[in-house]
Parts: structure tokens; sequence; C-alpha cells
């Protein structure tokens, strides 16, 4: 390795940035919650994979039980959404087993063969939540007419999609923000028909979901777009599916029920206040008072209150977050969680899917948390008059908050902390503003920002990792200058003088070690530099020739927007191995 000197400069620095029912009479009380049920980790395998499931069963009578299953979002692991819904802990459901699988990345609702992402072999998830129910049916005494099946935002298209494909398989179906996608009802058409009660719960503002419906471009293809209905086309697809009359819709507050269908079946929509689609519950920050857990399990057992929930608007949007809890975790040990922070305009599955953390969460044992910024934009800049318009979003207060959250639910030792663009900006800021919250921090595609100089002022550092690409077109090498009559010479620094600012803060001296990593990935290499005698560590990866991307991980974004992808190393790998020797 050599040892070479860097000669820096600093100019100021800081910016960047869930009805029915009139149906089935009495039923048990819900909310209350009671002692929680004994848990596995279960698998089936399909297509090759060994395909896990969390399950909680409670009732040891040999009696038939119900089955729940619960989908969570892409990016979730089995114990992650049960952590977030707790369905199993619910006193009405004490006689249900409860069966939370996961998807491998994301659910293959049929998006793969529609072209909603790259080509490539998909998943048969179909198959996959069959073979659990054949599976569970064999260990307990499942009654298998009574399947329910409730999806979570992806999760949600799944079950929107299992409930086309295998309705006979379930009784009654709950989609937690998601509307119904043209893909998804145009392989509808051509299935066979078995009556179920259908409830979609979706919040009254979300980017990705509005209620009026919409159009998604394609990030692959500019010349493809998909479209996802409206609220009222997608309760109008289950009326039609369902044989119900669309004029016996009844609208009490913000529901529509209609109990009208074949069979006596029941088809239900919820408007909840707030954005973002979160899932609302007493497991999660929460303003509005409302618990989607519950509603949900009262449309589940018939409870025709499920709609009366003591509701507040809230002072504050719901936020959204992708919990991988990997399957080795039982609690009798504490175990470290990695937070990650999403890029713009990628939300948090979506950071897990380019990012391929959870594989290394569920090989190492650690916990991957991936919160999630509202519309989609990390407010890093807050404060400064060069900052988006913030209101009262405060970035830092949400993953202050989130972090004591998941401190107080699971065993957790250390905490670490990285980001990737939008995300990187604000791991810089956080690092600094929450002094001793996280033990190590990993930057990539990001560079110093005004006004960062000052936030980091006096405050103790913390071992940093960073990651540029010198063709990164989004967060320019050379930094991003200013507009004409702004206070700064910058928006976003040069990673030169990004570096001068985090050696100075790290009590770095100048000089560094580089090393060449040997070089196979075309059109790019990379060269590690790791700072001199410093009070924290600080290591740099330049990759020479590299774009905006996440390091080691090809094809999970357009080139367009990810410019290209040294393969020589694994960004999750570097940063993990970074964590864990700090």
């Amino acid at each position: 390795m050599l040892r070479r000197k860097l000669r820096f400069t600093l100019s100021a620095a800081v910016s960047f940035g869930v009805l029915m029912l009139i149906l089935l009479g009495n039923t048990p009380s819900i909310g209350t919650q009671y002692q929680e049920a004994p848990r596995i980790i279960a698998s089936v395998h399909v297509d090759g994979h060994e395909r896990f499931f969390t399950v909680y069963n409670n009732n040891t009578t040999g009696l038939p039980q119900p089955l729940l299953i619960v989908l969570g979002q892409s990016g979730m692991s089995g114990q992650g959404m049960a952590n977030l819904t707790e369905f199993h802990a619910q006193e009405a459901l004490q006689n249900f087993v409860v069966a939370y699988p996961q998807a491998i990345d994301f659910w293959n609702d049929g998006r793969v063969m529609n072209g909603f992402l790259p080509s490539g072999a998909p998943l048969d998830d179909v198959q996959y939540i069959e073979r659990m129910i054949d599976y569970l049916a064999g260990i307990y005494t499942i009654d298998l007419s009574q399947v329910y099946l409730v999806g979570y935002r992806d999760g949600g298209r799944m079950a929107y999609h299992l409930a086309c494909q295998r309705p006979q398989r379930f009784k009654r179906v709950a989609v937690v923000g998601a509307l119904m996608w043209e893909y998804i009802d145009n392989a509808c058409q051509t299935s066979v028909v078995s009556p179920l009660d259908m409830l979609i719960a979706i919040s009254s503002q979300s980017e990705d979901y509005p209620l009026a419906g919409g159009q998604y471009e394609s990030i692959f293809d500019g010349s493809r777009s998909f479209v996802f209905y409206s609220l009222d086309q997608s309760v109008d697809r289950w009326l039609t599916r369902n044989h119900c009359q669309a004029e016996a819709n009844q609208r009490i507050g913000t529901a529509t029920i209609n109990t009208s269908c074949t069979n006596g079946v029941t088809v239900a929509s919820y408007v909840y206040p707030g954005g973002e689609n979160a899932w609302v519950s007493p497991n999660r920050p929460n303003e509005s008072g409302l618990n989607l857990t519950q509603l949900v399990t009262q449309f589940l057992v018939g409870d025709s209150d499920w709609m009366n929930q003591p509701i507040v608007a809230p002072d504050h949007m719901p936020r959204n977050d992708v919990l991988y809890i990997p399957n080795s975790y039982d609690g009798s040990r504490a175990v470290p969680l990695v937070v990650m922070l999403h890029p713009s305009p990628l939300n948090g599955a979506e950071f897990a899917y380019i990012s391929d953390m959870n594989r290394i969460a569920e090989r190492e044992g650690f916990i991957a948390l991936y919160p999630e910024a509202l519309y989609r934009h990390w407010y890093y800049d807050r404060g400064y008059e060069f900052g988006a318009e913030t209101e009262n979003h405060d970035d830092t207060q949400y993953i202050t908050t989130l972090v004591t959250l998941m401190r107080s639910q699971l065993n957790i030792s250390d905490v670490y902390l990285a980001g990737m663009s939008s995300g990187g900006f604000m791991t810089q800021r956080l690092i600094c503003e929450t002094q001793g919250m996280f033990q190590a921090a990993a930057v990539i595609g990001a560079t110093a920002f005004p006004g960062l100089d000052e936030i980091c002022h006096e405050k103790d550092s913390v071992p940093l990792l960073m990651i540029h690409g010198t063709n990164d077109s989004d967060v320019p090498w050379a930094g991003l200058p200013a507009p004409e009559m702004s206070p700064y010479d910058y928006l976003t620094y040069p990673v030169q003088d990004t570096l001068a600012l985090w050696a100075a803060h790290n009590g770095c001296t100048t000089t560094f070690k580089l090393e060449h990593i040997p070089a196979s990935s075309p059109e790019t290499h990379i060269e590690r530099y790791e700072f001199d005698e410093c009070d924290q560590k600080l290591v740099f990866y330049a990759v020479v020739g590299g774009g905006h991307a996440w390091l080691g991980v090809p094809g999970r974004l357009p080139s367009h927007f990810s410019g290209n992808v040294n393969t020589d190393l694994h960004a999750s790998e570097l940063i993990w191995d970074f964590f864990t020797s700090s």
C-alpha cells in the first residue's frame, strides 16, 4: 500500500434532501392482547428455494383451527411483519394459527411476466403460499374452510393476486395500503370465481396510491407504463367478481360496505387519515389513535363494529418502515441493528432490494431496518434557507423515536447507520445530531452539503465508511455548484472537500494508505483510502468510472440511473465488515 499526502480545501459546508360487516352476530372482544403464542420458524421448498415463514399457535386443544396468513411488504421478514402487526397477539384470534410468510426480494404477483421488473426466472409465490397452507394443515388441525388472508402494500398486491388465482382457498381477504393494478385484474378475468369477502383499507394521502388511481412509468423501459386503479375502481372489480349490486353500497363515515353479493359475502373499503399507507398501530409512532390490526381483526372475525375506530387528525404524518428480522433471531441474545436510509425516489422495500442487505442480515444474524421518508425524500436540509419546505417533518426526531422503539421491542446490541444519496446526506446529519445512538456509519453516493460543518461542530465522531463513483451524475464527484445569488458555493460539495471535512472531524491526519483493489469489472476499478491516525476510523472507496450505484449489485436499477456498476466488491458486505471491525 502506498502512503500519500492529500491536500484538501473546504469551503463553508451544507444542503440537499388501512365495512362489514353487517355480517355474523356475536364476536369476541377485539383489541385486547393476550400472552404471545408460541412461535416457530418453518419452511417449504419451491422452485429450488427454501421459503421461510413465521408461525404462531396458542391452541393446544387439537380442535380444528382457522388459519390467518399475513403478507408483509416486500423486504420484510415474517418476524418483521409479526413485529409490526401482532395479529398473533390479538385475543379474538387466540384460536387461530397465524402465519407470516416472507418474499424473496419481492412478491411475484405477476409483475415479472408483465415487465414491471427486469426479466428473470420469476418465483412462483402462489405455489409457495399453497405449499405453506398444506404444510401447516399437516402439522396442525387446520379448518381449510376458514383460511383468511391479509396483505400489506406489496403483500396487498400479492393478496389480490391470490384472491384472483386461488379464491377457493380463502374465506376473507383484507388488503391494506394497496389498490388493484391493471395487470393483476387482467389475469383475474380468466381465473375461477369463488365468492369471498374483501376489505380494501387505504390512507387518504399517499404518494404511491392516490385514491384517484394513476399510472407508474417503468424506470427500466421508458416506453412502458402500468396502471393502478382508483379506490372506486378497485372496489368495483370485487363487486363485479362477487356479483354484487353496486347500487346497494352503504356509506358509513369513510367506509363503504356492500352485502348484496353472492353467498352473502361483503365487499368493503375504508379510508383512514394520514399518508404513505403506514400500518398505523400502537407498535409504531401513532398520533391518530387508529389501530389497523384491530380494525382488520374485527373485519376478519365478523364484528360489524369494525369501522368504528377512535380516530383523531394526527399532527404528524404516519411513517412506514420495512423491518427484516433474521430467522435465527429468538430474542435470547442481543443482536446488532443496521438502519438503512433509502435514496430518493426509492422507498424502504426498494432499497432492501437494490442493496441486497437482507441477505447479509440473514446470514450474519443482525436486524435490518429501512425507515421511510415522507414523500420519499429525506429532509436533511431542514432549517436552512436553501432547504425544501419541510413544515414539521423532523427526520432526526423520527429516526431517534424509531430506533428507541426498536430497542424497547427487540433485543438489540449495537446500532449502525447507512444511507445512499438522499439517505446518505441524512446519515451524515444524523451521526452528528444523535450523539451516541450509532456506533458506526456508512455513506454511499452522497457528499457534504451546506450547513453540515455547522451541524457537526464540536460533536463526537463515529467510524465512517464512504463510497462514491467518479462518474456519479446525480451527486457529482466535483460537486454541484449552487445557483447564482446563493450564499453557498455548492449544493453538494466535491468529494475532496467532503473528505476534508470528515478527516478533520474524525481527528485524522491528511495522509492515508492507498490500496488498489484487483479489478475484473468492465470499465471500472476501485481504490481504497484509509486515513491515518484517526480518533475514529475513516475509510473511503473511490469507484473509478462508477456511477450512482450500489457497489456489487448490478441490474436492479436501470443503467441510465445507476451508470456503471462495479462488481469487484459488494457494498453491503463492505459495510457490514466495516461495522463489525470498528
